[in-house]
């Protein structure tokens, strides 16, 4: 059957049809595009790219320049404190960057016979793009390319960035004179301006002057996509009248740190300078720019207030998946006369075997990896995952014991063995109400059927980081990693499943009918050992099965690590156990691990000087307790010393008034009463598990019966040190 249509219905419809296809389809993704750049949805590029590639388009540079913005993320800062690090818009990478800027290279280049407000925004976002990655010749190229411009407001942003420029530069005459010209009541003017005349000013020490710029840039408002794209690379300038009133009241001083941001030798540009006021772990943000890096990777600050700070760095998360960052073993610095401080970057360790995605058939494997200058010793870690089957949701990196059980390597490969590493606790972390552990915490490491990427670390003798085979950003495709063939067994289904009962009853079962089956006494030595939720831990049970399975298997590993988990309670009621535990231990196989372990017991039966004895076995860092048992053995020539060498990490107290108190109490002298009340409150420190809210009762009940005003000084310093002081 033959079907007519008539020519003029024919027309109709190629005439509907070229309208749906290039009216219609151009105009509806472009809408969806900019529904999801609303959401700040990074799939907003893909709808933008398929926008610009019609052939009929509306918006052309709008919609080129919201293409460029979604490909380049975020311009906020990857932050890297002393005591933690991270940032959003950690998607970003160069290559999108590189295109974004060929973007607005069209937009710039393009017909500019009919500007709107996306060809001077996407003029102010390449320069950003040019500081956020550290590219000041193509910063250079464009301020010039502005300068040369017939467009009053295009001069005005070229003068804008080349002001910047100087500042950075710490050329500040030079940075104000570039803006001279402009008054207050110049139609180009807006508030970036001000905010960089007083960023100016302050670094020039005119805090007056500061003051009053910023709240000239307050009052004349911001410009909503101005905030979103362009503030000199960074969205620290928002907010910096706020920051200022702090900085203004409570850190402003003359002391300055001066320093070098560095990668592989070589200088990192436009790199941020953070300081904030040390306190109980990072604070997301990190405070605003106190310092930026010149063209030669050299910063220098404000000036501050004789204090204890944390220091760090934000820079682009785009530039960090080829670095690693040296961290210093350290988690605050005291400031109190000027200082240098610099932040190295170096490449990325090579771990020569095994290749990512390994699979290995056989029950041991050996990682090998490139040697490190300077390296006193390496690690190796792998990664655990909350969601293991897809390598995603939360993660957490554990290091990992060769087949000889050490985790510290001299030369570069270590041979590991997969039985071994079951029997292992992983990363130890609970959620949900009822707070239910990770499964991971006690599979272990190495489960089969999943993949575990390797990470091997580079340490000097002070614990600093030299190098890592893991740099801050990374694709897990690209990291070394081991696959384990096989599937789970039924009771590891049950725990990866967080059925912690039923995988109870299970073992139970499997265990009565087997009494030496190795998998149920491993796993139910584990859950009662960690806590499987909240309160849960049973150190009987998990000594029992650790027991059992040291008599079928003469293996007391399991017994080893359950008493690194017990509280001082437990390890009191199994002192006889424990005694002949670490009584049995070869002399060559007793490493720093073995005389943590040691000394911790020795704290709980109250046998201090062996347990100083242990801990200064310890060859990699000086414990913690060795200064508190100085004090309650009333050993103070040897407490100052300890403080005096900074081998003590003294987190939130004050090393001055520690050593002021401990040199007034050598020659003045102390009462046998106060000091009585002294130890009693340090033994309770040393051998009890205090909660906050104990330490805090502690503290009050005992305070004012001591006379002694350097007992007194230094009992406040441990107030601090134990966060007695906080209600949180």
């Amino acid at each position: 059957m033959k079907i007519k249509i008539k020519v003029k219905s024919l027309i109709i419809i190629i005439f509907a049809t070229l309208f749906l296809v290039l009216i219609v389809v151009p105009f509806t993704t472009l809408e969806i595009a900019n529904f999801l750049d609303r959401r700040y949805s990074s799939k907003a590029a893909i709808f933008y790219e398929s926008y610009l590639s019609k052939p009929i388009k509306f918006s052309t540079n709008e919609a080129q320049y919201k293409y460029a913005k979604s490909l380049a993320n975020s311009l906020d800062k990857y932050q890297i404190m002393m005591q933690g690090w991270g940032g959003i818009g950690t998607d970003s990478n160069l290559e999108d960057i590189g295109k974004a800027k060929e973007v607005l290279k069209e937009v710039l280049n393009g017909n500019v016979k009919n500007k709107n407000k996306y060809y001077y925004l996407s003029y102010s976002k390449i320069m950003d793009l040019n500081i956020s990655t550290g590219s000041p010749e193509e910063l250079l190229y464009w301020i010039k390319w502005g300068s040369e411009s017939e467009d009053m407001e295009i001069n005005y942003i070229s003068d804008l960035y080349c002001s910047y420029y100087h500042y950075v530069n710490r050329d500040y005459d030079l940075a104000n004179k570039v803006l001279e010209s402009y008054e207050s009541d110049n139609e180009v003017v807006d508030y970036r301006y001000y905010y960089l005349k007083g960023d100016i000013a302050l670094f020039q020490g005119n805090i007056d002057l500061a003051e009053e710029l910023y709240k000239d840039a307050k009052n004349m408002g911001r410009n909503f996509e101005l905030n979103e794209s362009t503030l000199f690379g960074s969205r620290s300038f928002l907010e910096r009248d706020y920051w200022f009133e702090q900085y203004k009241s409570k850190l402003a001083g003359n002391i300055k740190i001066r320093g070098k941001v560095m990668f592989n030798g070589k200088p990192m540009p436009f790199v941020e300078i953070y300081m904030q006021e040390h306190t109980n772990g990072y604070r997301v943000g990190g405070g605003d720019l106190i310092g930026i890096t010149d063209i030669n990777g050299e910063y220098e600050t404000l000036g501050f207030e004789p204090a204890r700070y944390e220091i760090g760095i934000g820079l682009s998360s785009a530039l960090l998946y080829d670095k690693v960052f040296q961290r210093k073993n350290i988690s605050y610095i005291d400031l109190y006369k000027d200082m240098d401080f610099d932040f190295n970057f170096t490449s990325p360790i090579k771990i020569i075997n095994p290749k990512p995605h390994y699979i290995l058939e056989d029950n041991k494997f050996t990682v090998v990896w490139e040697p490190v200058e300077g390296a006193d010793y390496y690690n190796v870690e792998t990664i655990l995952f909350v969601d293991p089957y897809n390598m995603s949701g939360g993660n957490s990196r554990i290091p990992i014991k060769d087949e000889m059980g050490a985790d510290r390597f001299v030369g570069t490969s270590a041979i590991f063995n997969l039985d071994k590493l079951k029997k292992s606790v992983g990363g130890l972390s609970w959620s949900g109400e009822e707070m239910i552990v990770n499964p991971s915490a006690i599979l272990g490491s190495f489960s089969p059927g999943f993949e575990y990427p390797i990470v091997v670390n580079a340490y000097d003798k002070d614990r600093n980081l030299l190098g890592s085979s893991l740099a801050i950003n990374s694709f897990y495709d690209d990291l070394a990693s081991v696959k384990i063939e096989g599937k789970l067994s039924e009771g590891e289904t049950l725990i990866i499943n967080k059925k912690y009962e039923e995988a109870i009853d299970y073992y139970k079962n499997i265990l009565e009918k087997n009494p030496s089956n190795e998998e149920a006494l491993v796993y139910l030595t584990k859950i009662y050992m960690v806590s499987w939720k909240k309160n849960a831990a049973d150190y009987d049970k998990a000594m029992d099965y650790a027991i059992r399975y040291n008599d079928f298997y003469n293996d007391n590993s399991l017994i080893y690590d359950v008493i690194g988990f017990m509280d001082h309670n437990a390890q009191r009621k199994y002192r006889d156990l424990l005694s002949e535990v670490f009584n049995n231990i070869l002399q060559e196989e007793k490493d720093s691990d073995f005389y943590y372990e040691e000394g911790k017991f020795n704290l709980s039966i109250g046998e201090y000087e062996l347990a100083r004895d242990s801990y200064e076995k310890i060859d990699y860092y000086t414990h913690y307790d060795l200064w508190y048992i100085d004090l309650y053995l009333g050993d103070l020539d040897k407490a100052l010393e300890r403080i005096k060498s900074g081998n003590v990490d003294l987190f939130r107290m004050d090393k001055k008034i520690l050593e002021q108190s401990l040199k007034e109490l050598l020659s003045e002298g102390y009462s046998e009463n106060d000091y009585k009340i002294f130890k009693y409150i340090l033994e309770k420190i040393l051998r009890e598990d205090l909660s906050k809210e104990e330490g805090k009762d502690l503290y009050n009940r005992n305070y004012n019966k001591i006379n002694n005003s350097n007992i007194k000084a230094i009992l406040n310093q441990i107030r601090l040190d134990r966060y007695w002081d906080m209600d949180y």
